[in-house]
């Protein structure tokens, strides 16, 4: 009580960072998302086993989700063997 009456601000309640419970389970996360970048949470946590709420878990996947994108590349289908202007036999 003597430190709060000494103090020019008010008290502040702070408590330790607590961990969520989906930490235990993001690097099986990060892993079915570099396989797959889309799929669902739903999928997702039937995957790992996930026993909680769903919010939680949609929430981590929503942030994890971009990292494991790949970036965009033309599909090599399209594209031809020859220059511009000729065609494939000469």
């Amino acid at each position: 009580m003597a430190r709060a009456l000494a103090s020019d601000r008010p008290p502040v309640y702070q408590r330790p960072l607590k961990g969520s419970a989906v930490d235990v389970f993001e690097p099986a996360i990060r892993e079915l998302l570099k396989q797959t970048p889309t799929m669902p949470a739903t999928v997702i946590a039937e995957r790992i086993g996930w026993q909680r709420g769903l919010s939680i878990l949609r929430e981590r996947v929503r942030k994890l989700r971009p990292a494991a994108r790949r970036p965009h590349r033309p599909d090599d289908g399209h594209r031809t063997g020859t220059r511009p202007g000729r065609n494939e036999a000469g």
